[in-house]
């Protein structure tokens, strides 16, 4: 199993079930699962491919776990950026992942405008919207095994510069299959997300 295959396994188990809530916005499982193939499908049209590193700059938001989801399933790897750092500190994380793409907020994308200047950015917003409904639902599937890396967290950097700290499909999903246990979580909780994704 696969991070990507979390929306797609609750997809078919409880489709019109609802996954998300944002203020007024609610998404179903089936909704998020199609949202994260067509983000699938839209980086991997705009010339990505497995194993590149694609950032996130972006606050808390509804569309974080279909970003999330959507990377895991092309073989994208997530790094995810604290929108509190500042621009050099983000210069380095972008530098030193070897980020080729940026998926961000449209005030993170001014904010941080010289340092993304060299990336392909996708917008959350209106133009993240109109280029979803635009994209391929259906994405090649391709050979990613739960050993590849999926994520790169950064350090905060106590020590100098933030370091990357690679995460494994297998390791996150462990970390998930923890979580349930010592929470005694269930398909019927409902989590309150407070900390930054």
């Amino acid at each position: 199993m696969l991070v990507g295959d979390i929306s797609a396994n609750n997809a078919r188990r409880y489709p019109a079930k609802r996954a998300l809530v944002d203020g007024d916005r609610v998404l179903t499982w089936s909704q998020v699962e199609d949202r994260a193939r067509r983000v699938a499908g839209l980086l991997l049209h705009r010339g990505l491919s497995p194993g590149d590193r694609v950032a996130v700059i972006a606050r808390n938001c509804i569309e974080w776990p279909e970003i999330s989801f959507g990377l895991a399933k092309s073989g994208l790897i997530a790094v995810p950026v604290n929108i509190r750092l500042a621009p050099d500190e983000v210069a380095h994380i972008l530098d030193d992942s070897g980020a080729r793409a940026v998926i961000v907020h449209a005030d993170q994308r001014d904010k941080f405008a010289l340092e993304l200047a060299d990336l392909m950015v996708l917008t959350i917003g209106p133009d993240y919207e109109t280029d979803l409904a635009a994209a391929d639902p259906h994405p090649p599937r391709l050979d990613i095994s739960p050993d590849n890396v999926a994520v790169i967290l950064y350090t905060s950097g106590t020590t100098g510069r933030a370091k990357g700290v690679m995460h494994t499909h297998r390791a996150l999903l462990y970390q998930a299959a923890d979580t349930n246990l010592v929470t005694e979580a269930n398909r019927s909780d409902v989590m309150l997300a407070t900390t930054p994704f």
